[in-house]
C-alpha cells in the first residue's frame, strides 16, 4: 500500500513535459515570441537568455552568470504540448508572486533537456528603483476595467504604423493609442490603455534593468503614455539596419526628456535609487544545444 502511494505521490509530482519540440542555431535576427493559449510555443531568433527569462518569468538583472554566449548566439524553438493539454483555468495575475504556468515549467524541461542547464535560486541585495507619488500629486484618473477576452480570441489589432519619413515622437501625446487592456513598447516610449496599474513598475523594471520596488498604493487601472529617451538605459541596445534601399530613419526635431523626467511630467510619480533584496537565478551550468 505505502509502495502505491509512492508511485502515485511521484506521477503526481511529474513536471509537464513537451510532446515534440525542435531547438535550431540560427543567424541574429529580429526575436519574435508566440505562445498562444494551445500550450504550442514559437521562438524566433531567440537567445538563450530570452528563453529562460520567459521560462522562469523573470528580468534579465535577475539573471546571474553563463556563457559568452547566453545573450549572442540565437535560436529558433518551436514545440507542442500532448494531445491532451488542457490550458489552466486562472484568472489574469501579474506580479512576481503570480505561480508559474504549465507551458513555462515545460520550457524549464526543454532547456534542462536540450541545454542542459542547471540554476538555482538565491536572494541577493542589488541596487533597486523606488516608485513613489510626486509632491505635485499623482496626476491620471482611473479607468474602467476593460471586458476579458473569450478563451482563444485574438488580440485587438494594434495601430497602423505612421506614415513613411515621420520622425519619432518626443511627447507622449504624440504616441500611438493602444488597444483596451494592452500595453505596447516602441523605441521611444509605450502607450497603454486601461492596463492594471502594477503593469507599470513591471515594465519600468525591464526598462531600467533593476527591480521597481512599488510604493504608491495605487490600485486600479490606467491609460498610459510615456515617450522618452533611452540614452543611458541598459536595454537600449540598436535596432536592426534598414532594409536594402529603404533611406535611413529620420531623427527626432527635438529631443525626448529622460524616463525619469517624462514620469514625473506625465504621471507625477518618481523613481528614487535604494537598496533591496532581490530574488536571482544563477546559472550553474549550461551547453549549447543537442541536435534534433
Amino acid at each position: 500500500m505505502n509502495s502505491l502511494l509512492l508511485l502515485i505521490g511521484m506521477i503526481l509530482q511529474t513536471p509537464p513535459q513537451f510532446e515534440v519540440a525542435s531547438v535550431k542555431p540560427v543567424a541574429f535576427g529580429p526575436t519574435r515570441i508566440e505562445m498562444p493559449p494551445t500550450g504550442r510555443v514559437n521562438f524566433t531568433s531567440a537567445s538563450l537568455k530570452t528563453l529562460v527569462r520567459t521560462a522562469y518569468r523573470l528580468e534579465n538583472y535577475q539573471i546571474i552568470g553563463g556563457p559568452d554566449w547566453l545573450d549572442v548566439d540565437r535560436f529558433d524553438v518551436q514545440a507542442r504540448p500532448p494531445e491532451n493539454y488542457q490550458p489552466p483555468k486562472s484568472t489574469p495575475c501579474i506580479g512576481a508572486d503570480c505561480p508559474l504556468t504549465p507551458v513555462q515549467l515545460m520550457m524549464q524541461g526543454l532547456l534542462a533537456d536540450r541545454f542542459q542547464l542547471k540554476v538555482h535560486r538565491e536572494m541577493r541585495e542589488m541596487p533597486v528603483y523606488e516608485l513613489t507619488i510626486a509632491k505635485s500629486g499623482f496626476k491620471l484618473k482611473e479607468v474602467p476595467e476593460p471586458a476579458p477576452r473569450e478563451p482563444g480570441a485574438p488580440f485587438p489589432p494594434p495601430p497602423p504604423p505612421p506614415p513613411p519619413g515621420t520622425p519619432p515622437p518626443t511627447t507622449a501625446v504624440a504616441l500611438p493609442t493602444a488597444p483596451p487592456g494592452v500595453m505596447m513598447g516602441f523605441p521611444f516610449g509605450f502607450s497603454a490603455s486601461a492596463v492594471a496599474f502594477a503593469v507599470l513598475p513591471s515594465y519600468l523594471s525591464q526598462i531600467l534593468g533593476r527591480l521597481v520596488i512599488d510604493k504608491t498604493g495605487i490600485k486600479g487601472h490606467y491609460d498610459f503614455k510615456l515617450a522618452f529617451s533611452r540614452d543611458g538605459l541598459p536595454n537600449n541596445a540598436p535596432g536592426p539596419p534598414p532594409a536594402a534601399g529603404a533611406p535611413a530613419p529620420l531623427a527626432a526635431s527635438d529631443p525626448a526628456p529622460s524616463v525619469f523626467t517624462a514620469l514625473q511630467e506625465e504621471t507625477g510619480l518618481r523613481l528614487d535609487s535604494a537598496k533591496g533584496t532581490t530574488e536571482v537565478l544563477v546559472i550553474d551550468s549550461v551547453r549549447k544545444p543537442t541536435e534534433n
